[in-house]
């Protein structure tokens, strides 16, 4: 009789449970400030939100879920996501398509991984318009005492700020 309980299950609810009985094994990987609770809730915001996570291999999101508590970082499509992947394998002479989940950590998360190393304090990125070179407010020179200097410009036009200027970029 459980067997057909557990069959006629929401989904949802399997997962949930499904991730509870985890708890303890995301605990010994998450990092001290996320708790178990709180990435579960995570998970089950990111499905609701991607009901098709529910029809692709349990098992493969399990090991997203998984991966994501190890690299300390939250399926919230900011910090990491969750995509499914169609893929094919063999089973005796047919193929059988199968949807897999794989975790897939965003820029977001890998620039507060870094950020929480203590290795790197603080990350930046910047474009540099062609009017900003020709006005000799950004510099770079290569060589022995290697040059970046950029002072951008507060009063670029539409015009002047169009992608089609854009002429370098860094970090």
């Amino acid at each position: 009789m459980a067997s057909v309980a557990t069959r006629n299950e929401n989904p949802i609810v399997a997962l949930n449970n499904q991730l509870a009985a985890r708890a303890d094994q995301f605990k010994m990987v998450l990092p001290a400030h996320i708790t178990p609770e709180a990435f579960q809730r995570t998970i089950l915001t990111a499905v609701q939100a991607d009901p098709a996570l529910l029809d692709a291999d349990r098992q493969s999101l399990l090991l997203a879920c998984m991966k994501a508590a190890q690299d300390g970082l939250l399926p919230d499509k900011r910090e990491a996501a969750f995509v499914i992947f169609s893929t094919s394998k063999k089973e005796g002479t047919s193929w059988i398509k199968t949807q897999t989940v794989q975790y897939m950590p965003m820029v977001y998360g890998l620039r507060k991984k870094i950020l929480q190393s203590g290795v790197v304090k603080d990350i930046t990125a910047r474009v540099v318009y062609r009017c900003e070179l020709e006005s000799g407010a950004f510099v770079y020179e290569e060589g022995s005492e290697a040059t970046l200097r950029h002072r951008p410009s507060m009063t670029l036009t539409e015009e002047r700020a169009a992608d089609s200027e854009i002429i370098a970029a860094y970090s």
